[in-house]
């Protein structure tokens, strides 16, 4: 059995449709494609800049009703 067999039949893993949500949001209201890091008790929002943090941090509560975010929410600056 060869590590190509092995690799083909093994699940790839989707997703999550919240992380999906929160890119989207950011990247239509500001042209950034963020990074999402998932945990199992938060989801973290990676963006470029402090100014661009500010601005989502007073956006959080429409953001998390928007994109339907069970858990919490942090945002960090890369």
């Amino acid at each position: 059995m060869d590590l190509k067999d092995i690799l083909k039949g093994r699940q790839v893993p989707q997703e999550p449709a919240e992380s999906r949500a929160l890119k989207q949001y950011v990247q239509s209201r500001y042209n950034i494609s963020p990074q999402v890091v998932i945990s199992p008790h938060h989801l973290t929002l990676v963006v470029p800049s402090a100014a661009l943090a500010g601005t989502l941090r007073l956006e959080l509560p429409r953001m998390i009703a928007e994109c339907k975010i069970t858990t919490k929410l942090h945002i960090r600056i890369s």
